[in-house]
């Protein structure tokens, strides 16, 4: 992103504010389930039927996400996405800096890791955001 402030600083002050405990993020899920773009599940089955592979990497957070995936038919294995921590009472206690996307320029960290990891000379990204402005 192009702001003053690196998009793990933003992310870490935006998640401290809300704290949102394992309970919250479910109950959030329950009312108001991801929504997929029209024409979205059909491009993911056309492509499967011609066996290419899909991957989802986002700058949303696994529990979302992962729903998303299922319904697309992306497996779990090829999603990428920031991953809430939760403490053993299911409070909020951070997320995983390891994950690309919860860094400035991770989601095109990403991508290359994809091809690099599956050989992967070209890969065709469908994006909703700025933050895929940054993936060559």
């Amino acid at each position: 992103m192009t702001g003053t402030v690196p998009f793990e600083e933003a992310l870490a002050a935006r998640l401290s504010l809300i704290k949102p405990s394992h309970s919250q993020v479910e109950e959030c899920l329950e009312k108001r389930p991801p929504r997929i773009s029209p024409g979205m599940a059909d491009l993911v089955k056309k492509l499967k039927s011609n066996n290419i592979d899909v991957f989802l990497v986002s700058g949303g957070f696994r529990h979302m996400i992962k729903l998303v995936a299922f319904e697309l038919g992306i497996p779990p294995e090829n999603i990428t996405a920031n991953q809430l921590l939760f403490g053993t009472l299911g409070e909020y206690v951070g997320f995983d800096p390891k994950e690309p996307t919860s860094r400035s320029g991770g989601k095109a960290k990403a991508v290359q890791q994809i091809k690099q990891d599956h050989g992967y000379k070209i890969v065709v990204m469908i994006g909703d955001g700025t933050t895929g402005l940054e993936i060559e």
